[in-house]
């Protein structure tokens, strides 16, 4: 094995969110916590006398990380793309390349700016793996390239921007609709803390919407209410068909909503108030 005192070595084990699934065990080593600390360091233009401080808690990758690590940064001097995941993170060493990214296709080819794809990285600061789990660590990786997970595209400058995360995609008629995007939008009404979007089985295949609501306490909303938010914000092929107002909603221990546990609840399609029977 990798010697305990060798940059290669496993320093770091932080656990995922387990939103879609049983946590992983990430691992890191020695030398992508140090890269990440010196690429921070740089892109902030930190100085002697600055001081961080950091709320985030420390079992968490946001923390150790992103916080003082990262592969995309809008850049210190600008220009700044508000909205944007920004461009590549640079390293103080011009010969360290501190991250790689692309955009490719469901079999790998790499796409044009303006054409949405999942994020792919290359970077020093990759995981080595997950704990234990090699076949899902082989999964996370195609041709030396880490698999985010994440839908995204380019711009012409080459700033990075954020569509939604593969798996919280409903495939509706044809389209790809972000259920994060749901999410946000129903969460915006005012008499609702807590929404969450879902994909279930379609009349006619594929996939329709189901929307999970909870309501802020002492407030009250009825599902017509809840669908004329939905028609007046989203596209027609977006507005969800069904709707299901609950007294809670699963969570992952850093508290975002556990999707996977959504999918296995029968009770909530069988509660649900079917939209498109009630228009």
């Amino acid at each position: 094995g990798v010697g305990a005192g060798t940059p290669e070595a496993s320093c770091v084990f932080i656990d995922t969110s387990g939103t879609t699934g049983f946590p992983k065990g990430v691992m890191h080593c020695q030398r992508s916590l140090l890269t990440a600390g010196e690429g921070f360091v740089a892109r902030m233009h930190l100085q002697p006398h600055d001081r961080l401080l950091c709320v985030l808690p420390m079992f968490h990758v946001n923390a150790i990380f992103y916080s003082f690590s990262g592969a995309l940064n809008n850049p210190f001097l600008g220009p700044h793309k508000v909205g944007s995941m920004g461009q590549p993170s640079r390293h103080p060493d011009p010969s360290v390349h501190l991250a790689e990214l692309r955009i490719t296709d469901d079999d790998g080819h790499f796409l044009p700016p303006g054409q949405t794809g999942e994020l792919v990285v290359k970077t020093p600061i990759v995981m080595k793996g997950y704990f234990r789990d090699d076949a899902q660590t082989h999964a996370a990786f195609r041709d030396g390239w880490y698999l985010a997970g994440d839908l995204a595209w380019v711009d012409d400058d080459g700033y990075f921007w954020f569509v939604a995360r593969k798996k919280d995609i409903i495939r509706k008629r044809g389209g790809n609709i972000s259920g994060a995007e749901l999410d946000r939008v129903v969460g915006n009404h005012p008499a609702v803390l807590e929404s969450a979007a879902i994909a279930v089985p379609s009349d006619l295949g594929e996939d329709d919407i189901l929307v999970a609501v909870l309501l802020r306490e002492g407030m009250a909303a009825t599902h017509e209410d809840i669908a004329d938010w939905c028609r007046q914000h989203l596209a027609p092929i977006k507005v969800p068909r069904y709707l299901v107002f609950v007294d809670a909603l699963p969570h992952t221990p850093t508290h975002r909503v556990a999707k996977f546990k959504m999918k296995d609840d029968k009770s909530l399609l069988a509660n649900a108030r079917d939209l498109q029977v009630s228009a």
